[in-house]
Order: structure tokens, then sequence, then C-alpha cells
């Protein structure tokens, strides 16, 4: 990251990781930032916390990485029994393992619905801006921490609005982490 700047969100354009309402007017306010702070990037990723986006941890035997994503989603129904098609279905790697059955990736699966994703499409069609990833909170706080957590086991906590993220690292691995709803 070369730049950044925070800015406060309008009331009422998000609710638990969902944008709505006004949000023509959060564009151009985002756009005028943007351009304020001279920025010039035409790519964003944005990071949603929400308790909509339902996660599980599962372990898959040691294969090769391009076939994890077949696997996740021959599985998903098994993670996640809910009707899944109006989901997403997304992983990510978060370490692996080995005990007497071998070695095995141990993988965080995420649910998210999909109509979930208008909102941030729609914000950055209208900031001229190309989505490069949508993002769950989680991963991005391990991705932050792991380079700083980096002896020992490290409790992480990201508080938020409406729930909180926990999280154990040890030599960079997520040994627990728990989405808790208030």
């Amino acid at each position: 990251i070369y730049q950044s700047f925070a800015i406060q969100t309008p009331a009422g354009v998000i609710s638990d990781g969902v944008l709505q309402g006004d949000i023509d007017g959060f564009a151009k306010y985002l756009r005028n930032m943007i351009e304020e702070k001279n920025m010039r990037t035409k790519y964003a990723v944005f990071t949603v916390q929400s308790t909509k986006i339902a996660t599980r941890e599962v372990k898959l035997p040691f294969v090769k990485a391009n076939r994890i994503g077949a696997m996740v989603a021959a599985n998903a129904a098994d993670y996640f029994p809910i009707d899944l098609t109006n989901y997403q279905i997304s992983h990510n790697i978060i370490g692996t393992e080995e005990d007497e059955q071998g070695k095995r990736y141990k993988i965080q699966v995420l649910a998210a619905p999909k109509s979930m994703f208008d909102g941030y499409v729609q914000l950055a069609e209208l900031c001229d801006l190309e989505i490069v990833a949508v993002d769950y909170a989680g991963n991005s706080v391990y991705q932050v921490a792991k380079t700083e957590c980096t002896g020992g086991a490290n409790l992480v906590m990201k508080v938020g609005e409406r729930s909180s993220l926990m999280m154990v690292i040890e030599n960079d691995s997520v040994l627990l982490s728990r989405t808790i709803p208030y």
C-alpha cells in the first residue's frame, strides 16, 4: 500500500457488511476524497466484516494447490447445510498440519450471500474503479497479523460495530478463529 486514508462512512450506507441507501452519494464523496488525496489508482479491494458471512475451518488432504478449489466446491454443501444457490463460496489456505493420517491443509471456507456483492460492484463502477477482490475481514486481519505475530501464540482481536473477530495465531498458522456477533 503506497497511500491510504480513512473516511467516516455516512449513516445508513452500510449495515452488517451490506451497502444500501444512498450509494450514489457515498460514491461521489469517496471519488472526491480519492481526488483530494491525489490517488490515481483504478483498482479497489473491499474488505467486509459481516455476520452474514459463514466460515468453516476444514482439513483437506495434501494435494496440488490447483485442486483445492474443486474439492471445496464439491464438499461445500457438507460445510454449510443451507441452499448454496445464492451464496458465493471461497477459500483460503491458513496452514498445514501433519498427523497420523499424513500431511493435510487447513482451509478456511467462506460462504457469503451473492447479493452482498451487488453494492460493492455498484460502488466500484460509480467510482470508476475495478474490483480486484472482495475480502473477508478475518483474512485481511490474518494477513497483517501474521507478519506482526512472529513468536509464540498470539491473540488478535478486531472489534467491530456488530461483531468482533478473535484469532489465535502461532507460527504463521491460525489455531482458532471465531466471529462473535452481538
